[in-house]
């Protein structure tokens, strides 16, 4: 059953990429995509290094609470690998393998690990949805009402499904699986944080939209490959609001309804659809190229 939802978001995905090439003209987007500027590529790929090099600092914070003594770069050799794991994966899941991968270079609890990880998520939900909704009150305010019913919507679905979760420990078992026994470790170090360590929980915060603005850049080394000159503060808010609505689980991985929403709201602001939509293109296929190079070299590392 899981193979067939999978397999089915996989063909939706690819069916709203088809559709919106479809619609601005295939030849036009080849034309287009063979005028690219492939000097933007290696530069597109060290600001992609350096949002992941944030991410995994931010998820190194909570863990140096417990003052465990792990070296950051054998770290973010494992989480390079997770995260790339992460992109082949539904839900982003495969992020969550960074606590069985740093377990080859320290010895950090299981439970920890795991609470660190969903800690950052849930902060990087936070600050995503807070500069969305700015961006929406900036840029597209006719759509305010619209983005806080979906908004509140989410949120409410979040906290009750967190609220059923928390309460029932045979879904909680169902859930965590083998990883149930280390529930009250986990607990435990999520209560501690919130208690003891709210300047991390802050510092994250900041990190977080200092990594937000590093996708932005990302995204406009994307747009001057193809020569278009984009408010960068516009496509900050535009970004963070495609990344908010890609979490929305119909498409593996948001393929095609982050495109979509790419083109929709760039065109609000007089970006021809046939740039925003080979921009975002260039950019997911930049990030599943390193995706990929950094499995093969964690493959080889290992083995070697």
């Amino acid at each position: 059953m899981k193979n067939k939802l999978l397999y089915l978001k996989i063909v939706f995905g690819l069916f709203i990429v088809f559709y919106i090439s479809n619609k601005i003209g295939f030849s036009n987007i080849t034309k287009t995509m063979l005028g690219i500027n492939l000097l933007y590529i290696p530069l597109m790929i060290i600001i992609l290094f350096v949002a992941l090099l944030l991410n995994a600092f931010n998820v190194k914070l909570f863990l140096d609470s417990q003052n465990y003594n792990v070296d950051f770069w054998k770290y973010f050799r494992h989480y390079l690998a997770s995260s790339s794991i992460g992109m082949f994966l539904p839900g982003k899941i495969g992020d969550f393998s960074l606590y069985y991968l740093i377990k080859e270079d320290s010895d950090v609890k299981t439970g920890h690990s795991l609470s660190a990880i969903f800690l950052d998520k849930i902060i990087t939900l936070a600050v995503v949805s807070l500069i969305s909704f700015l961006g929406v009150l900036i840029l597209f305010s006719e759509f305010l009402e619209k983005y806080l019913l979906i908004i509140g919507t989410i949120l409410l679905l979040f906290i009750m499904a967190f609220i059923v979760i928390m309460t029932q420990k045979r879904i909680l078992s169902f859930l965590l699986g083998k990883h149930f026994v280390h529930l009250n470790d986990a607990m435990q170090f999520f209560s501690y944080v919130l208690k003891e360590k709210k300047f991390l929980i802050f510092l994250n915060f900041l990190v977080t939209v200092l990594k937000s603005f590093v996708i932005a850049l990302l995204y406009y080394a994307a747009f001057l490959a193809f020569d278009y000159k984009i408010s960068l503060m516009s496509l900050f808010f535009i970004s963070s609001i495609t990344t908010l609505i890609s979490q929305i689980p119909l498409s593996f991985s948001g393929l095609g309804i982050r495109e979509g929403a790419a083109v929709f709201f760039l065109n609000k602001i007089s970006v021809p659809n046939i740039i925003s939509f080979n921009s975002y293109i260039v950019v997911t296929i930049v990030v599943y190229f390193v995706s990929i190079i950094n499995l093969v070299l964690y493959k080889n590392k290992k083995l070697s």
